[in-house]
Order: C-alpha cells, then structure tokens, then sequence
C-alpha cells in the first residue's frame, strides 16, 4: 500500500504542534500519542499512533518520521 505523503502545510502544522508539546516538557512519544488524540484525519491518527509506540519502544523521532513513510526525506534530516 503506497502512504500518501504529507503536504507542506501539514508538515508545518505537524512541526509547529510537536515542537509546542516539547518544548512544554511533553516526552516525544506522549507527544505523538497526544496528536493523536486530537487528530480528525484516521490516516493521520495511525500514523501517529504507530510513531507513539515507536518512540515509547525507544526508537528516536528521526527514524519513527523515516519509518511512517509520510515525510518528505528532508524531514527526519532536519530532525
């Protein structure tokens, strides 16, 4: 099955929302849970979800954004 990657307003979106919860304190992988929480979209959810476990099991952010399939090769770069 082929993931849909993320548009460029979604990636800000996602960046922006992140970066809030981290620099509130929030663990990455409670973070990702927390977006997932509030996200209306069901493939977007999963994603995060998945990336939640990902991060709890101790995998970076980096490798849970490469892992989803959904960013853009620059994202995890950046991360």
């Amino acid at each position: 099955m082929k993931r849909e990657k993320l548009t460029n307003e979604q990636i800000s979106a996602f960046c922006l929302e992140f970066s809030m919860l981290l620099h509130a304190g929030v663990a990455v992988g409670d973070g990702a849970a927390l977006l997932a929480e509030e996200s209306a979209a069901p493939e977007d959810r999963v994603m995060l979800e998945q990336m939640a476990r990902e991060m709890d099991g101790g995998a970076p952010l980096s490798a849970a954004l490469r892992y989803s399939g959904r960013f853009p090769d620059y994202v995890p770069g950046l991360v």
